[in-house]
């Protein structure tokens, strides 16, 4: 399992439209305050050589997810989709952080999962605005909880 976990929200996205939930993009104004949020947000772990960086298959998670790629130096085609994180199934995402090699995972998706998982790890109320990142350590949550590193709310 990874030792830390990155928690993010995607940014303000569009309503639902005739191509459904799946396809919804950021707006104008939310793309932009991840573009102006970001780039400090994630400056504590850019140049980290062993990362890999999730999303949800959701063109609004997907977009965000990009946005977390420019500002740690990623190539978008690093981008790493997992159908767990859109269906928000939390048994499938624990099971797949358990089998990352990764010692950092940045995992894009959506509420109330992420806060839900949030939560669950740290023992404690996680709130989780649109755009929000939370660092987590988790290094020894086995046997104590989650440890918030950092977060930012755009």
């Amino acid at each position: 399992m990874c030792k830390k976990l990155v928690l993010v929200r995607h940014g303000d996205a569009e309503a639902r439209g005739p191509q459904g939930d799946i396809s919804r993009r950021l707006t104008k104004d939310g793309l932009t305050r991840l573009k102006a949020a970001y780039p400090a947000a994630f400056a504590q772990i850019k140049g980290e050589d062993d990362l890999v960086l999730w999303s949800s298959p959701a063109t609004r998670a997907l977009e965000t997810a990009g946005v977390v790629a420019d500002s740690l130096g990623l190539s978008r085609d690093d981008i790493e989709e997992h159908q767990c994180l859109y269906e928000q199934d939390s048994l499938a995402f624990r099971d797949e952080l358990d089998e990352a090699t990764a010692n950092t995972v940045v995992a894009v998706g959506h509420v109330p999962f992420m806060a839900r998982m949030a939560s669950a790890l740290t023992g404690e109320e996680q709130s989780f605005p649109k755009g929000t990142v939370l660092a987590l350590d988790v290094s020894n949550v086995e046997s104590e909880p989650a440890k918030v590193l950092w977060s930012v709310v755009p």
